[in-house]
């Protein structure tokens, strides 16, 4: 039985509610075999989802074990012989296992497989609707635009730090559950970058999805490459903020119909500048592009937002500071406590904002930063309890908590600096012929060992100036 000459679509399946459920125990495409190993696993009532949850390879259904209330949905490859449907359903199964997956992704349950039934996928089954059809809606704030914008380009560096590629981001793998969370599905195509070349990745021959793609990966002219997802991304955000598909566009600046949909102009640039960034096809801006596109766009969200924040708040101070100074006696003390609570709240945004790229950066396992982290943990608890408490110390323990964490931050970058010269002082020291004929060179290579391995422990504590002019002198 072949799986393309009855699907009636290319795409991916969709884990969604439709109208018009029904049985599926009468689909013809699904063998007896595999329904007999889906209830032998405790799954009663399979139910159809739609038609949107019908592929080339697979067909979609949800079901649930007796006594459960989750719903599970059963991701069923048509023909176990087709290579490309099973090297599909492998990838998405390796992918999907992995541990500490971002949150937003479709969480995997297991698998059925057998020599005599088709593979089964156990995975979330997640209540909700395609991006596309979220943004035809229509209806939304910018703010909430903005946000999940925001929360795309989270997930891709997520990604990224993991050391994946998803290679086929789009409205039809991207849903808004019944939470109004951002989830991503169909991982059939992903694959880990490749360790040995930043411009290749480990997945086989894969297409990706038409106007999210670039055309030359999705045309089969090149390897897809890790910027490819960055540049997906920027697409569909594009079509988030605007409403309108970037592949439609003949030019490559896109900022003035950002801007006409209420985009700030600067947020529109950081879309606009990673989809260039992401399109060129120069050698030195593909170096860049896949080594750290996807890193360096999340950050100039995240400053954006942080600046944003700062915004607002001096907004505030100022919207405050000219009634407080008409007003009098207790009238003049309310309004001061309404602004130091707009204060903790911007404050509080700004405190995310900064553990959230400590906690994305590279050095978090260095013994100086990990300690730093662990003393940032202690300090906000005493804050939330502070602040809980209503007590005085709330803003002097917040305000302490902010410092520590840009002197974390600060650390951080000081290690991450100062480790190639570690690395290439302990190369040359290694490397170098050990003279025992000569007792004077033997003891000043003894001494030019010691040296280095106190800097590397003042390293580790944390002795960042001192350590780093030491090694220049070494």
């Amino acid at each position: 039985m072949s799986a393309d000459s009855d699907s009636p679509s290319a795409g991916g399946p969709r884990f969604f509610e439709v109208a018009g459920l029904e049985l599926a125990e009468d689909d013809p495409r699904i063998w007896p075999a595999t329904w007999k190993a889906i209830r032998a696993a405790g799954f009663e009532k399979p139910e159809k989802i739609g038609r949107q949850a019908e592929g080339a390879t697979a067909v979609v259904l949800r079901a649930k074990k007796a006594g459960e209330p989750r719903r599970v949905a059963l991701k069923i490859v048509l023909d176990p012989r087709d290579e490309r449907a099973m090297k599909q359903f492998r990838q998405e199964r390796s992918v999907l296992c992995q541990e500490e997956l971002p949150a937003a992704v479709v969480r995997y349950f297991g698998c059925l497989e057998g020599d005599d039934h088709q593979p089964v996928l156990l995975l979330e089954y997640v209540h909700g609707r395609k991006l596309g059809e979220w943004v035809k809606a229509g209806g939304h704030s910018l703010e909430r635009r903005l946000e999940l914008v925001h929360e795309l380009l989270t997930l891709v560096a997520e990604l990224r730090v993991r050391g994946l590629y998803w290679c086929d981001i789009s409205p039809n793998n991207l849903l808004i559950d019944g939470q109004d969370r951002l989830r991503l599905i169909d991982a059939g195509q992903a694959g880990a970058v490749d360790t040995r070349s930043e411009h290749s990745i480990t997945a086989g021959k894969v297409r990706g999805t038409d106007h999210y793609g670039p055309q030359a990966v999705v045309s089969g002219q090149r390897k897809p490459e890790p910027r490819d997802d960055v540049r997906a991304m920027a697409a569909v955000a594009f079509l988030v903020l605007s409403g309108a598909s970037w592949a439609a566009k003949k030019s490559r600046d896109g900022t003035g119909e950002l801007e006409a949909a209420g985009v700030p102009a600067d947020f529109a640039r950081i879309i606009v500048t990673a989809l260039a960034r992401a399109e060129d096809d120069e050698k030195k801006a593909r170096t860049l592009a896949n080594a750290d596109l996807a890193q360096a766009v999340r950050r100039e969200c995240d400053a954006w937002f942080a600046a944003r924040a700062r915004r607002q708040r001096r907004r505030v101070i100022l919207a405050w500071t000219l009634p407080i100074a008409l007003v009098l006696g207790g009238f003049a003390g309310w309004g001061w406590w309404q602004l130091d609570t707009e204060r903790a709240a911007a404050d509080a945004r700004t405190v995310t904002v900064l553990e959230r790229e400590l906690a994305d950066s590279p050095n978090r396992s260095h013994p100086a930063v990990r300690a730093a982290r662990e003393t940032l943990h202690a300090l906000r608890a005493d804050w939330e309890r502070a602040d809980r408490a209503a007590s005085a110390d709330a803003t002097r323990l917040r305000d302490r908590l902010l410092r520590a964490l840009r002197a974390a931050l600060q650390l951080s970058h000081e290690v991450e600096a100062v480790a190639p010269l570690r690395e290439a002082l302990g190369q040359q020291l290694a490397n170098l012929p050990l003279v025992r004929s000569c007792p004077s060179i033997a003891a000043r290579e003894q001494e030019l060992a010691s040296r280095f391995q106190t800097l590397a422990t003042q390293i580790d504590a944390g002795e960042m100036a001192e350590a780093s002019l030491g090694l220049r002198q070494l």
